[in-house]
């Protein structure tokens, strides 16, 4: 009877110690082998599917590498990609799903401000973290987004600049009926007459529009010397089909904002035809060539290397690097870390400044054939500078708006539902 007993003791026991190694064992796969997640949405469908698609593939790459050397804290970096449709909902239900669903902590993605906003509104509600690579307008601080794209004092503002010393003080200002477009026509409605520039005209059209024509006529009559560029991609393809119509073409130069070479390739043989942005693939360094190399050996020899390509792949770099520091994925940890953190990546040495953006070189690229060449650059990079109120430059008068009336300007805009 007692051996009966002292045999069910022992049977109880090795099955608790099995249970208890069996408990380790998953505590051990779930907590040191699980995959880190990461979410990723770019617009695959829709108006920016031909932009995005690249950026997300950037930023895959990105990950790519890491996992090839090793991963994170003895992890691989799972990438989860979504769809965000060319639609600022859908970025939005995208990003719940990340982080309710899925448990992500970071999220990679939009290119429009727009998107932005709407993703922005999801990350600080759950505290998580955005890192967003387009264009900005400059009118937003959070605590859940790094903005590792320009700011409008390191690409708008030094345009505006070299183009009034090299080429002329009066500027037509058009753009597309969307947000970025909207408002970055209100910034520079302050910019340019504090700058001792004149504004001599200024157009919104819709996306539909496939007439310039009569928009032509109005800039040769307002003599404008220089016409801003912030229309989207399909309107500027017709726009600039449309000018080599011009009578006093070779008078007039167009700096577009926002836009690709590749993009406007076709536009090389129309004189005097400028981007402003960040980095070009003319760029002749060894990160750059690097970089370009990485991208066309993976994706192949035709596909661009751009500003927000670029401003994509680096945000991963900055937060593997935070990861790396931190030795955490933890969101609060990290964003500590990123601050004032550098690296030296294609486009030269950028710094994450403590205001979330990044220290960006500005640069101008003339569209000549066969070779794009890039005409000017700030001899290092530039602070990124957010409300025109915090601008300090020759002839500018900040005190026009507060940053409060800025905001509430650009959450007007945004919430009329244009993209």
């Amino acid at each position: 009877m007692n051996l009966n007993k002292i045999l069910i003791k022992v049977i109880f026991f090795a099955i608790f110690l099995l249970a208890a190694f069996v408990g380790i064992y998953y505590y051990s796969i779930n907590s040191i082998e699980r995959p880190i997640k990461v979410g990723i949405i770019h617009s695959l469908s829709g108006e920016m599917a031909s932009t995005e698609e690249a950026i997300m593939e950037a930023t895959l790459l990105a990950i790519d590498e890491i996992n090839k050397s090793g991963g994170l804290l003895n992890r691989i970096i799972e990438p989860i990609t979504l769809d965000g449709k060319s639609d600022n909902k859908t970025f939005a239900k995208q990003a719940e799903y990340l982080i309710k669903n899925e448990k992500v902590d970071i999220i990679f993605g939009g290119l429009t401000p727009s998107s932005r906003k709407s993703l922005k509104a999801v990350v600080e509600k759950y505290d998580k973290l955005l890192f967003f690579p387009g264009f900005n307008e400059g009118l937003e601080e959070s605590p859940n987004i790094f903005y590792t794209g320009a700011a409008p004092n390191q690409y708008l503002i030094p345009a505006i600049s070299w183009a009034e010393n090299n080429i002329g003080n009066k500027f037509y200002l058009l753009g597309s009926n969307n947000y970025f477009s909207k408002i970055t026509i209100e910034f520079l409605k302050t910019i340019l007459p504090n700058m001792g520039c004149e504004i001599v005209g200024q157009e919104t059209v819709e996306s539909y529009q496939k007439d310039f024509s009569p928009i032509i006529t109005n800039i040769e009559k307002s003599n404008a010397q220089i016409v801003l560029n912030i229309l989207n991609l399909d309107s500027s393809l017709i726009l600039f089909k449309d000018i080599k119509n011009l009578k006093e073409q070779k008078k007039l130069a167009i700096i577009s904002i926002g836009l690709t070479q590749n993009e406007l390739s076709f536009a090389s043989d129309i004189d005097n035809t400028y981007l402003a942005g960040n980095y070009f693939e003319s760029i002749d360094t060894k990160e750059s060539d690097n970089f370009k190399k990485r991208i066309k050996d993976k994706y192949g020899k035709d596909q661009e290397v751009n500003d927000f390509i670029e401003s994509a792949y680096n945000g991963v770099q900055f937060w593997k690097q935070a990861v790396k520091k931190a030795n955490s994925t933890n969101v609060k940890k990290i964003t500590t870390t990123l601050i004032n953190s550098k690296l030296e990546l294609a486009a030269g040495l950028i710094t994450i400044d403590t205001n979330h953006y990044t220290y960006k070189t500005p640069r101008i690229l003339k569209l000549t054939s066969p070779n794009p060449e890039i005409i000017w650059q700030s001899n290092s990079p530039l602070k990124p500078i957010i409300y025109p109120e915090e601008l300090i430059i020759e002839k500018f008068n900040p005190l026009q708006k507060t940053k409060q009336e800025w905001n509430k300007i650009s959450e007007e805009l945004y919430n009329q539902g244009t993209k």
